[in-house]
């Protein structure tokens, strides 16, 4: 019962975020991640209530795109996801939310968990996988030695740099908030 409560819960609060960021003025509906709601500890049931959620939000919304970002409690366990490129992990989420996901976005999904999603000529949702600099993340990473997660800020560099030469608008999507913080404890800059 308690699994049937959660995805309901995880349905209810998606329908939610999406209902008033969709009255907002980018119109892009986007889950900010932990689709599959908290602490789940088989993967059959974190993939179970992943794809219930998209299912439901695919018949709810079946024309809008919705940006997907990596949750905590999308990982396998909670805040696990490996350091490393292609984590199979990845793979699974992929084939879950690919019917939303732009056929531009594989190489870098696949990749690290994040990627562009061009709304429009002018608009574009950067969706990062924030998961990585999570204190409770695990394995742990540490700046200095891994200074750019699965060239995560090469990336976003790039795409920053497409957005200002295009004279285009980016909007961010990630699960930590406090974005602006992580990436000056990573980058310096």
């Amino acid at each position: 019962l308690s699994i049937y409560l959660s995805i309901y819960l995880s349905i209810y609060l998606s329908i939610v975020i999406c209902r008033y960021q969709s009255s907002m003025a980018h119109q892009v509906p986007e889950s900010t991640g932990d689709s599959a709601a908290h602490k789940f500890t088989r993967d059959n049931d974190t993939i179970a209530a992943l794809n219930i959620t998209t299912a439901f939000l695919r018949a709810t919304f079946p024309s809008t795109p919705i940006v997907f970002s990596i949750g905590n409690n999308d990982c396998i366990r909670n805040y696990v996801q490996n350091n490393t490129p292609y984590d199979p992990w990845l793979g699974v989420l992929y084939d879950i939310y690919q019917y939303y996901l732009p056929s531009t976005a594989r190489t870098t999904f696949l990749y690290g968990g994040y990627y562009t999603h061009d709304i429009s000529a002018k608009l574009s949702v950067l969706s990062l996988n924030t998961i990585l600099y999570a204190t409770r993340h695990t394995p742990t990473l540490d700046p200095a030695t891994t200074p750019d997660p699965l060239n995560q800020f090469a990336w976003l560099r790039s795409e920053l740099e497409r957005a200002k030469f295009n004279d285009e608008r980016m909007y961010l999507d990630c699960l930590i908030r406090l974005i602006g913080l992580v990436i000056d404890d990573w980058i310096g800059d």
